[in-house]
């Protein structure tokens, strides 16, 4: 066996499949939370989006408390302490953002609440800038804007189409949207500081938001009457949106930081039409050809370099922070 200073320092290079899969995540993450758009408009249809808040998180805790149980083996009591970084969380991305969607969906379609949400990257990225202390680069900028010229585009499409323009678009479900925008950036950003695992973390998230909720539940009462549809709605729900979206986008941040992870929500939108017209809704160019340009900006984004100050390293350690976050992988 060869031996000496050159065969035991010799840096490991990261396989490409490991390199990839951050991505992977990503893009399966922002996949399964257009769904959500397209569910839970019809859910909320027969559920209040309180309870449908309430018993989404209710039914997924159980599900992210066993895989952290099988994949990450936390210990709870560690995992504990920091609870103001889990409680802030927890109001923000478990209760706050659900809620504000939720909302938003009576009062508009799935497509417009995703476009919406897709002003998350730059809010993201600015929100990065100020508590990490950098400076976004250029190319970071570049695909930010040719995504979002792309959502312009699929969202003034028919407007163009037509002649017209109407207010009538900035309804109160965009309103509401954008709440929902500010629960997000502040989530994710806020996800940097808590060193726990991140199942582990979504999992004490989501408790925590049952928690919460359950007075207001008592409240206003538990009981629900859904129809078949809506059963299976609030099934696809809770397994994929809230608990394996979740996992997915926490772990793929702790390994490629905020302002990298937050180009691929530019999908979001694209997805959720893609799903719309599986449906039976009518995709027209603008879509289309917005639709290209979100794609080629997340690609853009997705090259820029990973900023260590916002990812920690496989040790453990936290480059150019203090935080001793552990890399999600």
């Amino acid at each position: 066996m060869r031996s000496g200073p050159t065969a035991l320092t010799a840096p490991k290079t990261p396989s490409r499949g490991r390199a990839l899969r951050p991505y992977v995540f990503l893009v399966l993450a922002n996949l399964f939370w257009a769904g959500n758009f397209v569910f839970a408009e019809g859910v909320v249809r027969e559920l209040s989006p309180l309870q449908l808040t309430f018993y989404r998180w209710l039914l997924a805790a159980p599900l992210l408390i066993g895989l952290a149980l099988v994949i990450e083996r936390p210990k709870w009591l560690l995992a504990l302490k920091h609870w103001k970084y889990q409680l802030g969380q927890s109001m923000l991305g478990v209760t706050g953002f659900t809620l504000f969607t939720y909302e938003a969906l009576k009062l508009t379609s799935s497509v417009n609440a995703a476009l919406t949400q897709a002003i998350n990257p730059p809010m993201i990225v600015l929100c990065a800038a100020l508590i990490f202390h950098t400076v976004p680069r250029k190319t970071t900028w570049l695909g930010l804007t040719i995504s979002l010229l792309g959502v312009s585009i699929v969202l003034l499409g028919p407007q163009f189409s037509a002649g017209s323009f109407s207010a009538e678009s900035i309804n109160g479900g965009v309103l509401l949207m954008l709440g929902a925008v500010v629960c997000w950036t502040l989530y994710s950003v806020l996800g940097r500081r808590n060193p726990s695992p991140p199942i582990t973390s979504t999992a004490i998230q989501a408790t925590f938001g049952v928690i919460v909720l359950l007075p207001v539940m008592a409240f206003t009462g538990f009981s629900v009457s859904l129809s078949a549809a809506g059963a299976a709605g609030l099934a696809y729900i809770v397994v994929f949106p809230a608990v394996l979206s979740l996992v997915l986008w926490n772990t793929a941040v702790r390994d490629v930081g905020p302002t990298r992870a937050s180009g691929f929500l530019n999908l979001l939108p694209i997805f959720t039409a893609a799903l719309a017209v599986a449906l039976g809704a009518e995709l027209a160019w603008p879509q289309i050809i917005g639709g290209c340009l979100v794609i080629a900006g997340v690609f853009v984004t997705s090259r820029v370099p990973i900023n260590r100050r916002e990812v920690g390293t496989q040790n453990g350690t936290d480059t150019g922070t203090k935080t001793g976050a552990k890399s999600g992988g």
